[in-house]
């Protein structure tokens, strides 16, 4: 299930700060997964910022759970209400910044 982690991190980029197709060439043939900060925040999960996590592709950041422990039920709860926000792009020929 999206959103859920053994560190209890998810790996995520804002796209206002990034360039899709950074992205897209990091993680070739796969998908971007969309949600919104806020949705995050709703499903209690924090944005933390991670400069040094993504591999030089600028707006790297981590969604941490901090309403649950995590391996829970109500933990695969709230990552499954954040992955319904979300929506999903092919990123193979994105323009930049979108």
């Amino acid at each position: 299930m999206a959103f859920l982690d053994s560190l209890n991190e998810a790996s995520c980029f804002i796209l206002s700060e990034t360039d899709a197709r950074l992205i897209a060439q990091r993680f070739p043939g796969k998908k971007l997964g969309i949600v919104s900060a806020e949705a995050a925040r709703d499903a209690g999960f924090i944005v933390a910022r991670d400069p040094e996590g993504g591999g030089g592709i600028p707006g790297h950041v981590v969604l941490v759970q901090r309403r649950v422990a995590p391996r829970t039920k109500q933990h695969k709860k709230l990552a499954g209400q954040l992955a319904l926000t979300g929506s999903v792009r092919d990123i193979g020929n994105s323009p930049p910044n979108s």
